[in-house]
């Protein structure tokens, strides 16, 4: 039987008040085309491969061309650190992915230092990144495709270490959501994947094959309905029906929540969840 929640106001809504005509321009101009946060930070990426980072006054403060070709379709920032990873994609080649020192910047153009550049493998014919999650040091990458091959990146990405890639899963559905799990006691990275149809995980071992795919649950989830809650570690998956949360052990109790959902994340003890409007009767 799924738990119910009550519904309360825990926040006032306020509307931002940007800083400048710059910062205005950035949100207001239509070519943001991705975002992530971290380190009191905002990160927009944009269709021409630009990166613009807004501080906590809402006020953009650093700006940087970070790829030549493509559209930023997805970034990570590692939280406490100047390291932010972005990557861009126009589907004419393999996805290219950098990893950026925020904080050390080239004499000559006063841009970030690239610390990693590498294109990103998955066969010849090129499919838009459905997917994409990190690990808290870089050296694991995994990144999934709407043509239902799941790559996961080894390596040391921060000091421009030589990056092994693999295939860890292959399906005729596409991915849509993959989570990345670290365990300080086993030492061992398990990756759970999304499809439209169902869950699975993966240890992703860092040596080795690794072991293949066991199912979870023969239910999926939509694009963007799948995140980690960083407290816990459990897996959160969001349907139409409920809130559903996942560990090694299998799937725990969901909590209601009957409503269409496009997006799901977690901030400290909150879930947030983006439920598109259904049609005004």
């Amino acid at each position: 039987m799924a738990i119910s929640w009550k519904s309360f106001d825990f926040f006032d809504v306020t509307q931002v008040r940007l800083a400048d005509d710059e910062t205005r321009q950035a949100f207001e101009s239509n070519e943001i085309s991705c975002v992530t946060s971290g380190s009191e930070s905002v990160f927009l990426g944009s269709y021409d491969g630009y990166v613009r980072i807004v501080n906590n006054n809402w006020k953009v403060v650093q700006s940087f061309q970070a790829h030549d070709v493509g559209a930023i379709t997805n970034m990570r920032q590692v939280e406490g650190t100047s390291l932010l990873v972005t990557v861009a994609e126009d589907l004419s080649s393999p996805p290219s992915l950098k990893v950026w020192a925020l904080d050390k910047l080239v004499k000559k153009t006063n841009m970030p230092t690239c610390l990693t550049t590498l294109a990103i493998n998955n066969g010849k014919q090129q499919f838009p990144i459905s997917a994409f999650a990190a690990i808290h040091d870089l050296t694991q990458i995994a990144v999934g495709f709407a043509n239902g091959s799941v790559i996961v990146i080894r390596g040391d990405l921060v000091n421009n270490m030589e990056a092994k890639q693999r295939a860890v899963y292959e399906s005729e559905e596409p991915i849509t959501g993959i989570e990345l799990s670290y365990s300080t006691e086993s030492k061992e990275t398990t990756l759970f994947i999304a499809t439209t149809s169902r869950i699975m995980r993966v240890i992703v071992s860092r040596r080795g094959q690794g072991s293949p795919p066991k199912t979870v649950e023969e239910m999926g989830c939509g694009v963007g309905c799948m995140t980690t809650d960083r407290n816990s570690g459990e897996i959160v998956v969001a349907r139409e029906d409920a809130i559903y949360y996942y560990t090694m052990d299998g799937r725990g109790p969901p909590r209601a929540y009957e409503s269409p959902k496009s997006q799901v994340a977690v901030y400290g003890d909150y879930v947030a969840l983006v439920c598109p409007r259904g049609p005004i009767v």
